[in-house]
């Protein structure tokens, strides 16, 4: 199993320690004897052995998951172990640039470039980022599951948060102090961040999915959706050690959280509102919604479609009065006031002209020396030895 390096700042894994200390020798015995040509060869070699070590990463992640959908109980800080040592290879890739290039003869210097192995460390680490948001993701499935399959038309009582929102509090509290113990502060955001725009999301679609949603069935989910959100907004503390500093929540996480939960708070608050009253409170709380979401909220309180066509009309009324006048000019109210002084058959005309006009729009709307080179040859070859030895630790 390979070890892990708990000396430095972040847990990595040992292996990544050894190729930049044998690197690092190899250019010392290298550039003993040339800094020419064969010192430029050799460091191709380095450019192969990193990204054959992106390879070994890779293949690590592949590992811990063990080929199943859900993660493995503890694969996460495997995960997490990739992305340190990833991390630490992309900061010290740089590092060893330069040290080629003040080492090498000048006119080499300016064909030394890394940026491209430091990519692919970036590469693992995004690649590592997202299989920890989907290993989370697959603890709290089965849970979404179960909220998805009640039947919220014939929830008649309110109690207290349903049993799924604290099985997916009880995978969370249980998966995430592992990542945040493991990663920097920089990934364990990067973390919270992308699992916040993975879940929340896919919590509204569920709510959207619903045939039908009764009154108490709405009150039910509020409360629901509240402790979930709250359990959100913690996420970034969670896994705190006890006497350690108070971690502030991220503004730019807060706000994300806070504007999408109370996008599914707004929904359920509209689901429960009286036929009678929908339309103003729809303006009130979704001014920037249209017919569409107008629409959804009614398909969820299960109006029929009479109840939803006569809500759309009223609605629609409403927009074209707004519409109408927004762009009149002087000239165009005094031909108002004309067409309306010259009879009423204009102004029913004009009527008609503008519903038709509102049926379009809402149906729019939904759709180198002897010796020198031996010395590199051996180098390499010891190298690719290396390389095996570590492939070997990954198996």
């Amino acid at each position: 199993e390979e070890q892990v390096e708990e000396g430095g700042a972040l847990p990595v894994y040992t292996s990544s320690v050894q190729i930049f200390a044998y690197i690092k020798n190899s250019i010392k015995r290298c550039t003993a004897l040339t800094s020419g040509q064969t010192f430029f060869n050799l460091h191709k070699e380095f450019k192969a052995c990193l990204a054959n070590y992106v390879e070994i990463l890779r293949q690590k992640m592949t590992t811990a998951a063990g080929g199943s959908k859900v993660l493995p109980e503890g694969a996460e800080k495997d995960i997490c172990y990739v992305v340190n040592t990833a991390e630490y290879c992309s900061d010290t890739v740089p590092q060893l640039e330069e040290m080629v290039k003040s080492k090498i003869d000048q006119p080499y210097q300016d064909k030394i470039e890394l940026s491209e192995e430091q990519d692919m460390f970036f590469d693992v680490i995004a690649a590592a980022i997202k299989a920890l948001v989907k290993g989370l993701e697959s603890q709290v499935e089965g849970s979404c599951r179960t909220m998805g399959n009640i039947n919220w038309g014939n929830v008649e009582m309110v109690g207290e948060e349903n049993a799924y929102v604290r099985t997916i509090n009880v995978a969370v509290l249980a998966y995430v102090p592992n990542c945040r113990a493991v990663l920097s502060s920089l990934y364990f955001r990067n973390f919270c961040d992308k699992f916040a725009a993975a879940f929340i999301p896919a919590f509204l679609n569920l709510v959207l999915k619903q045939k039908r949603i009764s009154e108490e069935g709405t009150q039910q989910l509020l409360l629901d959706v509240y402790n979930l959100k709250k359990m959100m907004l913690d996420l970034p503390r969670i896994g705190q050690a006890e006497g350690e500093a108070e971690i502030s929540v991220p503004m730019s996480y807060r706000k994300y959280v806070e504007k999408h939960m109370t996008k599914i708070e707004k929904v359920l608050k509209l689901v429960g509102t009286p036929a009678v009253m929908l339309v103003e409170r729809f303006r009130i709380m979704w001014m920037d919604g249209g017919m569409k979401e107008l629409q959804m909220v009614m398909s969820l309180k299960g109006m029929k479609k009479q109840e939803q066509q006569t809500i759309l009309e009223t609605f629609g009324g409403g927009v074209a009065t707004t519409a109408a006048a927004a762009p009149a000019s002087s000239t165009s109210s005094s031909r108002a006031a004309a067409g309306a002084g010259g009879g009423g058959g204009g102004l029913k005309g004009s009527t008609e002209k503008a519903s038709a006009g509102l049926e379009k729009a809402g149906a729019a709307m939904g759709s180198g020396v002897n010796q020198a080179a031996a010395m590199s040859k051996k180098a390499a070859a010891g190298m690719k030895g290396a390389m095996g030895d570590l492939s070997k630790a990954f198996r």
